[in-house]
């Protein structure tokens, strides 16, 4: 009997250790596919976040390059200029501008307002107030024969009007339907985050930046220049005269992946 309940107990021991030895197998596999789990979707998650540092890259290079130049009505030429009261100006050598240092700085008008009335001493405009404007803001006021940037000083916005007060007076006499809108000037460069990891960073017309994306390992810029045969892709340094410039070719790699994208200039 004794001898029976020893085998009994030695028994029910060795099942105890197997079951135990199961379980710790089954939680090791189950271990395994959770951490199999988890990179995978974490490889998902970076996936999404380069893609969306790329369109952030490459919609905002893109937007910006297709506006280039743009001044509402006038076409921006060799033949128009635009007047200036100010340190600031926009001109068809200087609508894009790129840097050995690998900036983009494009100028153009922002999303115009309708000029409604011009006062006598050409220095208070009346404009509707779909976009607000605020004082210190650099102005491009224009009609299809000229355009001129200047400061506004004080701006009284009503429900349906905004009233501006210019810094200087406007040298022509405007009348609807010109157009009032910001003069944007967007410089794009990236700054370097940690180690070979960047930023791609915005600095506007006042000097403030931004940072658009992060994550980005390259950005290189080509230029699209007419040569005596056909059109050329070079980089910022050997363009000689950037009013010949007509494309932008970029090159955007985040980690081990390449976008690529090649824009027109006015091509909105």
């Amino acid at each position: 009997m004794m001898r029976s309940k020893r085998v009994c107990s030695g028994l029910m021991l060795t099942d105890v250790m197997l079951a135990i030895i199961l379980s710790l197998l089954l939680l090791s596999i189950l271990f395994e596919l959770y951490l199999a789990a988890h990179k995978s979707l974490k490889q998902q998650h970076d996936f999404l976040d380069m893609q969306d540092n790329a369109a952030a890259v490459i919609n905002a290079l893109s937007n910006e390059i297709r506006e280039a130049g743009y001044i509402g009505c006038p076409r921006l030429d060799d033949n128009f200029h635009v007047i200036s009261h100010l340190p600031w100006i926009i001109s068809q050598t200087n609508r894009l501008v790129g840097t050995e240092a690998g900036e983009l700085t494009v100028r153009h008008a922002g999303q115009p307002v309708s000029l409604i009335s011009l006062s006598a001493d050409h220095d208070v405009i009346t404009t509707d107030n779909s976009r607000h404007f605020s004082g210190s803001d650099v102005l491009l006021v224009s009609d299809c024969k000229h355009a001129e940037l200047v400061i506004a000083e004080k701006v009284n916005a009503g429900k349906k009007t905004q009233k501006i007060k210019l810094a200087q007076a406007l040298q022509y006499a405007y009348e609807p339907p010109a157009e009032v809108s910001k003069l944007i000037q967007n410089t794009f460069y990236l700054a370097r985050k940690k180690g070979d990891v960047y930023s791609f960073m915005l600095r506007d017309i006042n000097g403030i930046s931004h940072e658009l994306a992060a994550g980005i390992s390259s950005l290189n810029l080509l230029y699209s220049v007419k040569t005596t045969n056909a059109w050329k892709d070079t980089p910022a340094k050997n363009v000689m005269n950037w009013s010949e410039v007509s494309a932008v070719a970029i090159d955007l790699q985040i980690q081990d992946k390449t976008w690529r994208a090649y824009v027109r200039l006015g091509s909105l």
